[in-house]
């Protein structure tokens, strides 16, 4: 019996094998940075920008996400403006910090090592909304990509930047020329959002470095059950 499932058992212990390995290089991916009379810009977020003034401009993609849902079309115009036209947070600095310290102790998470931003505060249940994006293990696709801009803005770079390249990695990110889409391009409203988050994301090198062992370790684990399945699997 087992001899019927050999293939099917290879190829997904080697599909997966592959897709770990890229997580863990894509977790080392620095964003290029220019130095500006005004600070720094994250090249990649123009690079983002590009695109969507094509996408958005020339082929229409906003109608698009409207046809998937009502708001898509609002949201996707006002992250990329908000993306060109980012302003400073206008809330007392003590107050603001207060705020931020109560978002971070309720809602960052990790799962296998990696961070992530609960679609509900800690010990509340719910499954999200048409807005939420995927929710995996209470933690919301949507809430973790506007969870970057959340840390940037606070100057918390011990949580944005982990935060930025987890996100990253798992949406697949691409690079023509300079164009860089997500997800293959394929939804729009995510380019935006992303570019949004990441506009102000140039201290990658100020990070402890060490942050990703604890997903390597469970990579390693993973990747040596794999192996050993493929291995029976003969």
């Amino acid at each position: 019996m087992l001899r019927i499932f050999r293939w099917p058992i290879r190829i997904l212990t080697a599909v997966l094998f592959i897709f770990i390995l890229y997580i863990n290089i894509r977790l080392y991916d620095q964003p290029l940075c220019i130095t500006v009379p005004g600070g720094q810009i994250n090249c990649e977020t123009l690079d983002q920008l590009h695109y969507l003034r094509r996408i958005l401009h020339e082929e229409g993609a906003a109608e698009e996400m409207e046809g998937l849902y009502p708001e898509g079309f609002v949201f996707t115009y006002a992250t990329y403006a908000l993306a060109w036209c980012e302003v400073a947070a206008a809330l007392p600095p003590v107050f603001a910090q207060q705020q931020y310290e109560n978002y971070r102790k309720h809602f960052v998470t990790y799962r296998m090592g990696l961070p992530g931003i609960r679609e509900y505060a800690d010990h509340t249940p719910g499954l999200g909304d048409i807005d939420s994006g995927p929710v995996i293990m209470g933690v919301g696709g949507a809430a973790s990509i506007v969870g970057i801009r959340a840390a940037a803005l606070n100057a918390d770079w011990q949580l944005c930047i982990p935060l930025g390249h987890t996100i990253k990695s798992l949406l697949l990110p691409r690079t023509a020329g300079k164009e860089r889409s997500y997800l293959f391009g394929q939804l729009p409203i995510i380019d935006a959002f992303m570019a949004w988050s990441n506009a102000g994301n140039c201290l990658a090198n100020t990070v402890n470095t060490h942050w990703r062992w604890k997903f390597q370790l469970i990579s390693l684990c993973l990747l040596l059950t794999l192996a050993l399945v493929f291995y029976k699997s003969r």
